[in-house]
């Protein structure tokens, strides 16, 4: 092993005509090179939790050889943190993982010990009741009652001085029999050994008891084993046979393996508020925002619900006294936020839009559309991937785009998403109308037909999503914080900038739904905000610097308004 303050050479040892940007990168430790980089501050979960320098061996101390093997240790960091980033937009959360076993964690849990207790008293009991059964010798009750209370009588004795030597014995075998593992001298496996020793005694009380003629009445089951207690995964497992949507409950799913994954498969009855707190600074610590650990909590505190109605059990819900108010909105390494003009004439000159690259598979037209016409539409990434050809409809001469959930392969965030958002004159200059004439009159349902939703999510946007981050990064715009949800935030902002109101910006953005209570027996698109003023907002939204011309094509709108 090498001292990373020690015998380390740069770069800059290298002679100049060898040494290119990218091999910067490129050490000497000794005799022998390294690849080091600094990690980005956004992904230090990809590298092990590393917080600062990343240093791999490239094992030759030959300079030549050493050059050789660098661009493949590159591509393989930039990969790493390529990923990472995905994972970040897509809410999940980059936590280490080990296969699920059956039951509970195999540690003792104090949720454990009245399982293990109950299943101790259990099994003397039914046996002192068999052989209770099959005693003949009339004197033989009298010695076995003696030979019970002189046992009593030490054990007695033993728990006045808090000596659990005698029941340690036992202890070990029901740990072995319910496969669980406990510390000696821990503080848990001290609990079960005094609890041990107080069931014992009454156990044997109970025996004493019996021969006196006081019978006792066993459950009618025997009690559940303590690996077999409920766990989140137990309750996910009984909830799940309720839901139709995989998206929800993969989602769902994820929620209980990052709990589990730090907290171990608790008993649900181990589960506290402190627990519960815990995993939301965990998921704070990750990076994610406060809106999506909330959904993440709030999916935990669901399945509980469900299993605790379902099992007819009352408990406390721990994941429902979850406070979030210490929580930023946003994490700074996860603050998304919204792209600026210069940044937005980067994308609409780069490649797809120059005419030198040729998209296909799945977004071969969404992923030329959808981010021309997000800036001017404020829309959700879904609500544009959905669309179909009769959502593109005109309302009093006036060209619209109607987000809604009227099909059955459409679907909407909340009934207040529902609205028609006026269409800007620089997306129907850029062609967009007779883009969605060309699939008409082809027969198309949807606006961009190449896509598909049967992927696991039901997604129609689940493959424009993914290269949409990737093709940001190609083209230089590599802030993690840029993603297509920041088209929303751009929007948002140039309506404010341009002296909309935020209501009517609210309105455009599915924000909006009337609060009044004579309407509310009405569908939601049948109480929506006023038109006019959404036709008036969206003359009103301008991006001024950013020049779109060598997009239009005037003539082909003008055949087609014909």
């Amino acid at each position: 092993m090498f001292d990373l303050a020690t015998e380390v050479t740069s770069y800059s040892q290298i002679p100049t005509a060898a040494a290119p940007t990218s091999q910067r990168y490129l050490h000497r430790r000794g005799e022998v090179y390294y690849f080091k980089r600094k990690i980005p501050s956004d992904v230090p979960h990809a590298f092990g939790g590393k917080s600062e320098t990343f240093w791999q061996s490239l094992k030759t101390d030959s300079l030549q050889e050493a050059l050789k093997r660098l661009p493949a240790e590159i591509e393989q960091f930039d990969a790493k943190v390529r990923k990472a980033r995905a994972n970040r937009r897509q809410g999940k959360v980059p936590m280490a993982t080990r296969p699920r076993t059956q039951g509970t964690t195999k540690y003792l849990q104090e949720a454990h010990i009245p399982s293990i207790l109950e299943r101790f008293e259990y099994s003397h009991l039914q046996t002192d009741m068999e052989e209770r059964r099959v005693v003949e010798d009339d004197g033989e009750p009298d010695a076995r009652l003696a030979d019970f209370e002189y046992g009593l009588k030490l054990k007695r004795r033993a728990a006045a001085r808090e000596d659990f030597s005698h029941v340690e014995e036992v202890a070990q075998v029901l740990l072995e029999d319910e496969r669980l593992i406990a510390p000696p001298g821990s503080e848990v496996y001290r609990l079960l050994l005094r609890e041990l020793m107080r069931a014992d005694i009454e156990t044997l009380q109970k025996q004493c008891d019996a021969i006196r003629g006081k019978l006792f009445v066993l459950p009618s089951t025997v009690p559940v084993a303590a690996r077999e207690l409920p766990t989140m995964q137990t309750a996910f497992e009984s909830w799940r046979q309720s839901q139709v949507k995989v998206r929800t409950i993969n989602d769902f799913r994820r929620y209980v393996q990052q709990f589990e994954a730090k907290h171990r498969e608790l008993p649900m009855a181990s589960i506290t508020l402190e627990k519960a707190q815990g995993y939301r600074d965990h998921l704070y610590k990750e990076g994610l925002t406060r809106r999506t650990i909330m959904n993440n909590v709030g999916g935990l505190a669901t399945i509980w619900d469900f299993f605790e109605r379902k099992s007819n059990r009352i408990t406390s819900n721990p994941f429902r006294e979850v406070r979030y108010d210490s929580l930023p909105r946003r994490p700074p390494s996860d603050d998304r936020r919204r792209f600026e003009v210069s940044e937005l004439a980067v994308l609409f000159k780069s490649p797809v839009y120059t005419g030198k690259r040729r998209l296909g598979g799945q977004h071969k037209e969404s992923g030329y559309w959808a981010p021309l016409l997000a800036p001017f539409l404020g829309a959700r990434i879904e609500e544009i991937a959905q669309l179909r050809v009769a959502d593109i409809l005109r309302v009093n001469g006036v060209w619209c785009i109607r987000i809604e959930n009227l099909e059955h392969d459409q679907s909407i965030k909340n009934m207040g998403s529902y609205r028609l958002v006026p269409m800007h004159d620089e997306v129907i200059k850029c062609g967009f109308l007779a883009h969605v004439a060309r699939q008409k009159l082809d027969g198309k349902m949807h606006v961009f037909p190449s896509q598909r939703s049967d992927n696991q999510h039901g997604l129609w946007s689940n493959a424009l999503g993914k290269w949409f981050g990737q093709y940001l990064d190609k083209i230089g715009l590599d802030d993690p914080r840029l993603t297509f949800h920041s088209f929303r935030y751009t929007f948002k902002q140039r309506c404010t900038d341009c002296g909309i109101s935020d209501e009517v910006r609210d309105a455009l953005t599915g924000h909006w739904l009337s609060k009044d209570s004579s309407r509310e027996y009405m569908k939601a698109k049948d109480r929506q905000y006023p038109f006019p003023p959404l036709v008036a907002a969206i003359k009103q939204l301008r991006y001024d610097e950013l020049d779109l011309r060598h997009l239009h094509v005037a003539e082909l709108l003008i055949s087609i308004q014909k």
